[in-house]
């Protein structure tokens, strides 16, 4: 088995050296392959910054919608705001009238109650003639 390595190894290497040397002829039939390589390498940078540049732009436009919605959220939370604020108004005013209601029967059922008791009370004071 120790052969069979030592065998291998060798042959490796001289197929290392020729292509070495094979490589070193054939500079000038290299550079269409570099071409194709660095071109490679391009496109997969483009690729790869459009894919990106995709991803911002979902993004973004997730975030819009986003903010779309919590603007419309918004406007109709401040719209509810303001008509609780008005019958918030309207039902002051209303208090205020039924306290003035009240303050007007309780001032005229006094007067009443008044009235009643002085004709109450001048009965009984009246003259009998028996």
């Amino acid at each position: 088995a120790r052969g069979y390595l030592q065998a291998l190894a060798s042959k490796m290497t001289e197929e290392l050296e020729s292509l070495r040397n094979s490589s070193l002829g054939a500079r000038a039939t290299d550079m269409p392959w570099k071409m194709r390589r660095f071109a490679k390498l391009d496109m997969s940078a483009r690729l790869e910054l459009q894919s990106a540049l995709d991803a911002e732009i979902r993004a973004k436009q997730a975030i819009q919608e986003e903010l779309n919605r919590v603007k419309a959220a918004s406007i109709s939370t401040e719209c509810k705001l303001q008509e609780s604020d008005k019958k918030k108004l309207e039902l002051l005013a209303e208090i205020e009238k039924l306290k003035k209601d009240n303050e007007e029967l309780k001032s005229q059922k006094g007067v009443k109650h008044q009235d009643s008791q002085n004709s109450f009370l001048a009965f009984l004071n009246a003259p009998t003639s028996a």
